[in-house]
């Protein structure tokens, strides 16, 4: 089975480093990439911004504009960057610069000296792997959360007009009960009409067929 390419954005001021990330990469026999370079932060977060949205990011901490710890916090802040995964690439590692990084949520940080292409796809491996099952679980919590917030909802007092019936959501306004609950939980709801309200509504309806049913003498 044919494995869907994987998209890397090289983050990197030194045109030598990205070529030399770009050889790795192509080196990987299990893996297929589409690369895309920036040389700057303001070239690589309008990328992510516009044109792409990366599987994983290689990231040089010492960019020129800024440096690679500003970059996250502003990719972060920015609803297109939440899920994506960060490799740190540098030449000048540091156990504060490493610490801050795995703070932001940088998923692993290499000395470039220390890259082959075994490392680097290992790394971009469990970096995507990592960031989807967090995605996952933070999209199973909000689900349970909604959940629960319905239940709760379902179980406690609902304002309702005791001559209409309107049942008064979250935000104060009003709403037919059936309107109120296909909201809440997804329930479709089918009309007709009760026994006791056809024949208040249509008694002549509800007499026709009371005779109808009627043994014949």
């Amino acid at each position: 089975m044919e494995k869907k390419p994987l998209t890397i954005l090289i983050v990197d001021d030194c045109p030598e480093d990205r070529e030399s990330v770009k050889r790795f990469l192509l080196k990987d026999s299990h893996n297929v990439y589409t690369i895309y370079e920036a040389e700057n932060a303001e070239q690589g977060l309008r990328l992510c911004a516009e044109t792409v949205r990366p599987d994983c990011i290689l990231l040089d901490y010492n960019i020129p504009d800024v440096d690679g710890l500003e970059f996250i916090e502003k990719l972060t802040a920015e609803r297109y960057g939440k899920n994506i995964p960060i490799i740190f690439l540098t030449g000048q590692g540091t156990e504060m610069v490493a610490v801050k990084a795995m703070q932001l949520g940088v998923m692993d940080y290499i000395i470039k000296n220390h890259i082959n292409a075994d490392i680097l796809s290992r790394s971009i491996a469990y970096a995507v792997r990592q960031k989807q099952t967090e995605h996952e679980r933070d999209r199973y919590i909000k689900e349970l959360e909604q959940a629960v917030e319905k239940i709760r909802r379902l179980e406690g007092l609902l304002p309702i007009c005791s001559a209409c019936k309107k049942i008064r959501n979250d935000n104060g306004y009003w709403q037919q009960v059936e309107i109120y609950f296909k909201h809440l939980s997804g329930v479709e709801f089918t009309h007709s009409i009760c026994p006791d309200c056809r024949q208040k509504l249509y008694p002549d309806l509800t007499i026709g067929r009371q005779e109808q049913t009627k043994d014949p003498e």
